[in-house]
């Protein structure tokens, strides 16, 4: 999974590199204007986060009252990595998506996800409730799982957002594989 998010560090901290492996960590945060999301990229330490290789690396001009610099990054999930080996880049480095791209990304991830809440109370809920389930009843539980999924994982540790794990084309309800109908 690609993903395009800001860095901020410590302006003697060596700069990304393209082609580098790091653990990060990200955060789905707010943007001022209320509407949509950006992603916080969060050098993480030894067991948190996730390893991702980064694909492009454009600084930024803002430094923070702190003497902080910051970095727009490009990075791409390495699902399996238990060690941070870079795996090589194939092709020329993607381009970051802006406007409805990256609106239509979002809106997918949200449904793949509501979808998967669907499924879950059908499966699970669903049998244990029979016929005294009612819509409101149904529309309630998937609500919740959606609200629930939208959480962070645990206390204390930093913000993961499941709708940024889900994938950005349509999900195969039977498989859960990605499909492509554009």
């Amino acid at each position: 999974m690609k993903i395009s998010g800001l860095l901020t560090q410590k302006k003697t901290s060596p700069p990304p590199k393209v082609g580098e492996v790091k653990r990060f960590t990200v955060e789905a945060r707010p943007k001022k204007s209320g509407v949509g999301t950006w992603n916080k990229l969060i050098n993480a330490k030894d067991s948190q986060g996730a390893f991702y290789e980064v694909f492009a690396v454009e600084a930024t001009d803002y430094e923070d009252d702190y003497g902080n610099v910051s970095y727009s990054l490009g990075v791409e999930l390495i699902p399996t990595a238990t060690s941070p080996v870079p795996t090589p880049t194939q092709g020329p480095a993607p381009v970051f998506r802006t406007g409805q791209d990256s609106v239509r990304q979002h809106l997918m991830r949200s449904a793949n996800l509501y979808c998967m809440c669907v499924n879950a109370v059908t499966a699970v809920i669903m049998p244990h409730l029979g016929s005294e389930m009612s819509d409101e009843d149904f529309r309630s539980a998937v609500h919740t799982l959606f609200i629930e999924a939208s959480k962070k994982e645990k206390p204390g540790e930093p913000w993961i957002s499941w709708i940024d794990q889900m994938p950005d084309k349509p999900m195969n309800p039977d498989t859960g594989e990605e499909e492509d109908p554009f």
